[in-house]
């Protein structure tokens, strides 16, 4: 896979993890998603100088953007430079300085939901009708709640 960034630290987002615990990511940052278990290489928009707000390009072809991801089942958040085309759970575009990572490093395994445009997928214990209105995409059909 080719990486769109060029230097540094960031050189390897994007790349695909070189093991269970990737030594190749930049600050050791990555996203595991659940559904195939691939492992991929990020960084946390804190770490750009000066830091990349949450909505803001993170790749000057603004096919990486800054977002407030959030895991499937809703523990650890993480402001990170992400893929757009990878539809994550993610809290939605906020208004802010971006900072530093929300969220601890590492892996981090997370589902896309149905559409990030517009409202995002519901947390555990959110409403829901049916399941891809859930970031678990889990919805407990007794209760009616997202899992």
């Amino acid at each position: 896979m080719s990486t769109p960034f060029s230097s540094g630290d960031t050189s390897q987002i994007g790349a695909k993890c070189d093991g269970s615990v990737p030594k190749n990511c930049p600050k050791g940052e990555s996203i595991k998603f659940s559904d195939t278990g691939e492992c991929i290489c990020i960084i946390g928009c804190g770490h750009f100088n000066p830091a990349i707000p949450v909505g803001g390009d993170c790749s000057k072809d603004g096919k990486w953007k800054c977002l407030e991801i959030v895991s499937t089942n809703g523990s650890n958040k993480m402001k990170a430079c992400v893929n757009t085309t990878w539809n994550l759970c993610h809290t939605g575009a906020a208004s802010g300085s971006g900072g530093s990572d929300a969220g601890s490093t590492g892996s981090d395994t997370t589902s896309p939901p149905k559409d990030t445009a517009g409202p995002t997928c519901k947390q555990a214990g959110a409403s829901c009708e049916v399941n891809s209105e859930c970031c678990s995409k889990q919805c407990d059909p007794d209760f009616g709640d997202c899992q």
